[in-house]
């Protein structure tokens, strides 16, 4: 099989004319553009919440998951729950943002990374506002960490299958 260029991928895919296994950059767009908004704003909505109800929430998890983690103190399992969701939410933003690039160039890891750092800076802006929550510079680290872990998962399956599509 031959190597197809992001642009005849595309064009292949206008025409009907994909090969097998694969999707146009257009139908990728199309469905990880709508998935992108729905994380932005589940994370919006997470952050709206109250230093209490937040706490509450991550308390569910912390019961749930006690008893399998006897050697940790439940303060400990509640932070590493909360860092946890920090990481694994905007990691799944990553992916997405940069699904959604997909068509934007050699640039597009770049721009998805820095499209979700500055995402997090303003959740972290918008945290500020509400009533027992702070703005974090760790929380900002650590989301963006996340999204360029997310990213890299990206490069590296399209590598992969690229190498992978170059042996069949």
């Amino acid at each position: 099989a031959t190597m197809m260029t992001t642009k005849q991928t595309a064009q292949a895919g206008r025409a009907g004319m994909m090969p097998k296994g694969w999707f146009s950059a257009y139908q990728i767009t199309a469905v990880t553009k709508p998935q992108t908004a729905a994380i932005m704003a589940l994370i919006f909505f997470f952050s709206s919440d109250t230093a209490s109800a937040s706490d509450a929430k991550s308390g569910v998890f912390v019961d749930l998951l006690l008893p399998f983690a006897a050697w940790l103190d439940a303060d400990m399992l509640s932070f590493l729950i909360r860092k946890g969701a920090h990481f694994s939410i905007y990691a799944l933003l990553g992916i997405c943002v940069y699904m959604a690039l997909f068509h934007a160039g050699k640039a597009k890891a770049a721009a998805a990374w820095i499209i979700c750092a500055l995402y997090a800076c303003s959740d972290e802006l918008h945290q500020m506002m509400v009533m027992g929550r702070s703005a974090q510079l760790s929380d900002v680290a650590l989301d963006s960490l996340g999204a360029l872990c997310g990213i890299l998962f990206c490069l590296w399956i399209i590598a992969w299958k690229r190498k992978r599509d170059r042996r069949a």
